[in-house]
C-alpha cells in the first residue's frame, strides 16, 4: 500500500505512526500543527514519537487554540507547559481566552493579575 492510500484509509496521524521509520526528515519538516496534533493523539503513550510530536506542535503553534492544545498535553511542571501558558497569554484576545489563562496561571503570579485585568477590560457594564 502506498503512503497516500494509507493516509486516506486511516488519517495522517495514524499513517505517520504506522510508517514512521520509512518517512524522511523532509516529510516531517512539512507537517502542520494540526497534523502533528494528530500524530500526537495516535502515537503510543511514552513513545519517542509522541514526545517529538508534542515538541513539533510547540514549534508550529501560532494561535491561542494551538497553544492551549500544547498546554493541555505538556507534562505537569514542565518548561514546555510554562512556555505554552505564556504563549496563550500573548495570543489571547477574547474574554474566554483570558479566562483560560487566568484559570491556569499560578496563584499570585503576574500572569494571573494580567489575565484578571484583561478580562476586566473586556467587560461592558
Amino acid at each position: 500500500m502506498k503512503f497516500n492510500e494509507l493516509v486516506e484509509k486511516v488519517g495522517i496521524g495514524l499513517a505517520v505512526v504506522i510508517a514512521y521509520n520509512k518517512l524522511s526528515e523532509d516529510f516531517f519538516d512539512k507537517l502542520s500543527f494540526e497534523q502533528w496534533l494528530s500524530v500526537y493523539e495516535n502515537a503510543p503513550a511514552g513513545s519517542a514519537l509522541k514526545e517529538t510530536a508534542l515538541v513539533k506542535m510547540a514549534e508550529t503553534a501560532q494561535t491561542f487554540e494551538q497553544w492551549l492544545a500544547v498546554y493541555e498535553n505538556a507534562p505537569i511542571g514542565s518548561e514546555l507547559k510554562e512556555t505554552a501558558l505564556v504563549k496563550m497569554a500573548e495570543t489571547a484576545q477574547t474574554f474566554e481566552q483570558w479566562l483560560a489563562v487566568y484559570e491556569n496561571a499560578p496563584i499570585g503570579s503576574e500572569l494571573k493579575k494580567t489575565a484578571l485585568a484583561k478580562m476586566g477590560e473586556l467587560i461592558e457594564v
